[in-house]
């Protein structure tokens, strides 16, 4: 079905065209175009922006171009479509949301349409646009539309909006890593003093013991949960030797889900859950996480 434009509240081009040539054996010229979709307002509540272009001087006598012949659109770092509609042939140009290409333009005028379909608020992309009089054969590049979802070398993937969601979500960042240490001494809940967000990613666990030197062995049995809708994330249990002569002997686990990436909802209430009451010796939880509030 095709897009309807009339009837879409238009707005004028912010800024002044001008020509720039191309630099090839036939000549010919381009008209650079460029749109900060911010500064037309588009947010979550102006999702659709219709922007005129008129590339006529306003010398009657001179134009920046003598036709269109085709324009190249890139709208990579969009998640909205933009199209680019010849109000006099009603032909259409389409540019999927991150990508880029050259697409023939079949119009007599000199007069554009450029909209954007379905802006969302924090993710207001830019467009730059090139409008030419020469005929550029029609090329689309689909590596950027389909890196994305196979999670290869975009800068646009997200970890959506819900916990529980078919989107791929982005690794942690080393230079974003958090730790938090937390005394397993007492046999009683305590809530692990992440920072506030709306996920956490986990990439490590450990579970370190220490047991004093002629005593029995120290035993770990620990719950890591939520008291929300996610439960019980793992169990750990872990058991330091006993010392054969005096000091301290430690046992440092490294958890199963050790070198993950795990995503839990940072809005629930996440603790621990200590099975066994420590008197002699000691034990630590180490988390290594990072978070992200989108």
């Amino acid at each position: 079905m095709a897009r309807v434009f009339i009837g879409t509240g238009q707005v004028n081009y912010i800024g002044t065209p001008y020509q720039r040539p191309i630099q090839i054996c036939n000549g010919g010229k381009v008209v650079p175009l460029y749109f900060d979709w911010n500064a037309y307002g588009a947010s979550s509540v102006k999702t659709n922006i219709n922007v005129l272009v008129s590339l006529r001087t306003p010398d009657v006598k001179a134009q920046l171009l003598n036709q269109i012949a085709s324009v190249y659109i890139d709208n990579t770092n969009s998640f909205a479509p933009i199209y680019v509609y010849c109000p006099d042939t009603k032909y259409t140009a389409i540019a999927q949301p991150n990508s880029a290409g050259w697409y023939p333009l079949y119009t007599n005028g000199l007069e554009l349409w450029v909209i954007g379909q379905g802006f969302v608020t924090g993710q207001i992309p830019q467009t730059t646009i090139f409008v030419s009089d020469l005929f550029i054969p029609p090329y689309t590049d689909l590596e950027i539309s389909q890196s994305q979802p196979l999670y290869k070398a975009s800068a646009n993937i997200t970890r959506g909006n819900i916990l529980y969601n078919q989107n791929f979500g982005v690794p942690a960042i080393g230079d974003q890593i958090i730790q938090s240490f937390i005394n397993l001494g007492i046999l009683n809940d305590v809530v692990v003093p992440f920072p506030p967000a709306n996920f956490i990613y986990i990439t490590g666990v450990y579970l370190e013991t220490f047991g004093m030197a002629n005593t029995v062995p120290l035993t770990v049995e620990m719950d890591f949960y939520s008291t929300g809708i996610s439960g019980v994330l793992f169990s750990a249990f872990s058991t330091s030797p006993n010392a054969t002569q005096p000091g301290i002997t430690t046992n440092f686990v490294p958890l199963a889900i050790n070198g993950s990436n795990i995503k839990i909802n940072g809005t629930e209430t996440w603790k621990f859950r200590n099975q066994q009451s420590i008197t002699q010796g000691g034990a630590c939880l180490n988390i290594v996480y990072s978070t992200n509030p989108n």
